[in-house]
């Protein structure tokens, strides 16, 4: 298993979970573990993982499971069930079977939920402010993470995240 060294959510460094300030905006501020366990050995839980996948109404390329926050774990949802994130896994170069504990920083993408539930958690996690209070640049800058929010994240790729925020303030120019 992968050992966590940053938050999972703000990729910064010296955490071994979710940092406070992650745990206040991503769960209320309790305390969630940063992996999610997943029997994919199980025949009937691979079936639930692709039925889950299957019923996501965000749209985009890479596969999205809905989660909900159980006893401090996060699990996928039930079918019927409101889910409360959203987590995105590694490209499954490997088979369901073969992956059993993936750490949450590979799933969990706070971007993703900020579509979802407002932009005021992506204003607030990168840049401690509210949307109303953005600059330009910095809603450039979130905007522009929506195409890879790994790559275009500011915390973890500056030199990225300029680039594309660059790109994204010359498109509204034109």
């Amino acid at each position: 298993m992968k050992k966590t060294e940053v938050c999972p959510s703000t990729l910064l460094p010296g955490f071994t979970s979710y940092s406070p300030r992650a745990a206040k905006i991503l769960f209320d501020g309790k305390v969630v573990s940063d992996i999610i366990d997943f029997d994919f050995e199980d025949e009937n839980e691979q079936k639930k993982a692709l039925e889950n996948m299957e019923n996501m109404s965000i749209s985009g390329a890479q596969e999205k499971f809905s989660a909900v926050i159980d006893n401090g774990r996060i699990r996928l949802s039930h079918e019927g069930e409101q889910a409360t994130h959203i987590l995105k896994p590694a490209p499954f170069n490997l088979g369901l079977s073969t992956r059993k504990q993936i750490p949450a920083n590979e799933h969990l993408t706070m971007q993703i939920a900020s579509q979802v539930y407002g932009i005021k958690t992506a204003a607030n996690t990168y840049f401690n402010t509210t949307p109303k209070n953005l600059t330009t640049e910095q809603a450039a800058v979130l905007v522009g993470m929506l195409k890879a929010t790994t790559y275009y994240n500011p915390l973890a790729n500056p030199e990225n995240s300029l680039r594309r925020r660059n790109v994204v303030l010359r498109n509204m120019v034109t």
